[in-house]
């Protein structure tokens, strides 16, 4: 999302990081040791189980939390606040990521940054519907799994092997050095070039043998189910299939910017 704001010689090692050990702690160490041990202290086991069976792993925190809430004092005002602060941490986690889209909309597309926040807008606005209105059906569920459970993986073994294989692990570790105070262990070169892809690539056999295909055929899935999560896909093939005409758009439109990126490469080498 922000490499686009980099400055040539930015700290990308410090600042990379700083915000992913933040991220990680307050999301998986505070979040996971607040509302799961809650849930299953005030539900127990089975109850807690149900509750992600019946209405996906998302209802954990809003249904242990209020709990939480009643049981404090001043409940009311703390609640207030922490889902303030859950929506506000959702509003500017959505800005971050719709600022590439829209960027690629301005310089690739050649579109108005008034025109291009209106498209980004109304897309977001009409696609968020269904997971809103058909959430009882699990489509959120279906989403977070293909883009956040399965996506996560298969694109980390993407971009691992582009970054280490096809862009070039020499040229990314300079690029990464440039102007950095805190030096990466050298063990990590080899990590990122042969563990990480590897290790990617065992994960996503790993899905395969596990259940992906029955996942894809959506077997023990509820019949009442099934046309909302297969509405879940095509809206995942949509963006998917927008995102790819884009590149392919830009590739073809503007040939002098992949030719000066090219030169450049063959300057600097």
């Amino acid at each position: 999302t922000y490499a686009s704001y980099l400055r040539k010689k930015e700290d990308i090692t410090l600042s990379g990081l700083s915000a992913c050990s933040m991220n990680e702690f307050v999301e998986v160490v505070l979040g996971g040791t607040i509302a799961i041990p809650a849930a299953v202290i005030f539900f127990g086991v089975a109850q807690t189980q149900a509750i992600v069976q019946t209405d996906g792993g998302f209802a954990i925190g809003f249904f242990a939390m209020p709990v939480i809430f009643q049981q404090m004092p001043a409940g009311q005002f703390f609640g207030f606040l922490w889902f303030l602060l859950l929506f506000l941490a959702g509003l500017t986690s959505s800005m971050a990521m719709f600022t590439p889209l829209l960027v690629f909309l301005e310089d690739e597309l050649r579109i108005s940054r008034r025109a291009g926040v209106k498209i980004v807008g109304i897309g977001v606005f009409v696609l968020m519907q269904p997971v809103i209105l058909f959430y009882h059906h699990k489509v959120l569920d279906e989403i977070d799994y293909w883009m956040g459970t399965f996506g996560l993986v298969l694109f980390v073994a993407m971009e691992s092997v582009i970054f280490a294989w096809i862009f070039g692990l020499d040229k990314g570790w300079k690029e990464m050095h440039e102007g950095a105070d805190l030096r990466v262990p050298r063990v990590f070169y080899y990590i990122m070039k042969y563990v990480t892809p590897a290790f990617a690539m065992a994960m996503l056999v790993w899905f395969a043998y596990d259940g992906l295909l029955d996942k894809i055929r959506m077997v023990g899935v509820a019949a009442e189910h099934r046309p909302y999560l297969w509405l879940a896909r095509g809206m995942i093939l949509l963006m998917a299939g927008f995102l790819v005409w884009g590149v392919w758009y830009a590739w073809r439109t503007h040939p002098k910017f992949f030719a000066d990126v090219d030169s450049d490469e063959e300057a600097a080498s």
